[in-house]
């Protein structure tokens, strides 16, 4: 939260935010970046969440291998704003962008270099903007995240509570050929269930949905290693209980 701050700050924050600097501009164009010192988005992370206040900017820089497609997410939750991506580590929307004054909303690009930038601008509304952003690669190897916790495949069931809108997620062994299921089986209040091959899955990342909980997911394993499951309460005011099972199928 800014509470009251002297002119000097609110001019650094315009002027460049989280690592982005203005920089001399080719063709015409009338604002150009560097991101040489603004933070790594990493691949395959939760969304990361961000406030600008009017007419500010952000910068992230995206590691990359030549050859892999990147989806880019970048979702709006208040104010207005717009995004540019270029390779490299300088930002000119006239000459070098690959997407230049996008909305939010989902971009996906083939990299040719080894890193590209993203800057997220704000639109000017008082109430400034704020944001969520994130990129996933579904070939990029995922480890499981801090907080998830690991399934036996054929064990008892795992009681969880939950608050509302909490999300809880959970990964497991398969081996590749092999079906499962996952069951949860909601004892108070209401959940979603997300699979994904990637770590971050989530409501907004996920290959798999059981809406409610209800009919459970069944998928057959196309690769040896791990799978990830979310699972979301959807807002209750008492939050949600539930027990989470994983059982292989057999012919």
């Amino acid at each position: 939260m800014i509470l009251k701050v002297n002119m000097i700050v609110i001019v650094l924050l315009l002027s460049g935010c989280n690592g982005v600097e203005e920089d001399y501009c080719e063709n015409g164009s009338q604002v150009c970046w560097s991101t040489n010192n603004a933070p790594y988005l990493q691949v395959n992370e939760v969304p990361t969440t961000s406030q600008l206040i009017p007419n500010a900017v952000d910068g992230y820089r995206i590691p990359t291998r030549p050859g892999a497609s990147y989806t880019l997410v970048v979702g709006r939750e208040l104010g207005s704003l717009r995004f540019h991506v270029s390779p490299g580590t300088r930002v000119d929307p006239g000459a070098n962008t690959i997407a230049s004054n996008r909305y939010p909303g989902e971009f996906t690009f083939v990299a040719e270099e080894s890193v590209y930038s993203v800057v997220i601008e704000d639109r000017g509304r008082p109430e400034g903007s704020l944001y969520t952003i994130r990129v996933y690669y579904y070939d990029e190897p995922s480890a499981p995240l801090r907080d998830s916790r690991y399934l036996d495949v054929d064990a008892a069931p795992v009681q969880v509570r939950m608050v509302g809108d909490e999300l809880s997620r959970f990964d497991f062994n398969v081996v590749r050929g092999n079906d499962y299921e996952i069951w949860v089986n909601t004892t108070s209040g209401a959940v979603d269930t997300f699979l994904s091959t990637i770590a971050s899955v989530d409501e907004e990342l996920y290959e798999q949905v059981d809406w409610y909980g209800n009919d459970g997911i069944r998928f057959r394993a196309d690769h040896d290693g791990r799978v990830y499951v979310a699972v979301k309460d959807r807002g209750q005011p008492t939050g949600s209980d539930f027990d989470i099972q994983v059982i292989q199928l057999w012919p």
